[in-house]
């Protein structure tokens, strides 16, 4: 098997990888939930391109086996996690949709993002060890919402002085 329509991976709390799954080539989205052991997604490692990547709730510590991914055309969506970076998704050129992070406790570095130039939306919440906006500087137009909220210790957005345009400012409860 090399295409899938979606490849959903929901609640099995004892799988600590995706060995044996099929090798894919294709998928339209790849929706990790609630994996509360899955700390090896290399099985991964061929697909190149999906519509949607949605993380939630797993125990990752990398995203080793998403390195190959360039374009997410919907939505990237990654939460309730303790990813430290997002460095394996070094090859993404272009997001079509929305970046949502959320609730990334341990997450400190997100400069993956800088070949991104516009999305839908930008959120960005609830990441407690996140100080540093870089990677996001190349970003010149959110269509819709700019959220950054529930970050102790963000102190500045001058990371933003590239964009010009953005539907809606929403800043609240940072440092």
């Amino acid at each position: 098997l090399e295409v899938a329509d979606q490849l959903n991976i929901y609640i099995n709390s004892n799988m600590t990888s995706l060995n044996g799954a099929p090798n894919l080539i294709s998928t339209t989205g790849i929706y990790l939930y609630e994996n509360n052991a899955l700390v090896d997604i290399t099985e991964l490692s061929d697909i190149q391109s999906v519509n949607l990547l949605s993380i939630s709730g797993n125990a990752l510590t990398n995203l080793e086996g998403l390195e190959n991914i360039q374009t997410v055309t919907g939505d990237i969506f990654i939460a309730n996690g303790i990813l430290p970076n997002l460095n394996d998704l070094s090859s993404l050129s272009e997001v079509g949709g929305e970046i949502f992070l959320l609730n990334q406790t341990q997450l400190t570095d997100i400069s993956v993002f800088s070949n991104i130039t516009s999305v839908d939306n930008l959120i960005i919440l609830a990441c407690d060890s996140l100080s540093s906006l870089d990677g996001l500087q190349n970003i010149t137009e959110i269509r819709g919402t700019l959220r950054m909220g529930f970050m102790p210790l963000l102190e500045e957005l001058t990371i933003f002085q590239n964009l010009t345009t953005v539907g809606s400012l929403d800043f609240y409860e940072n440092a």
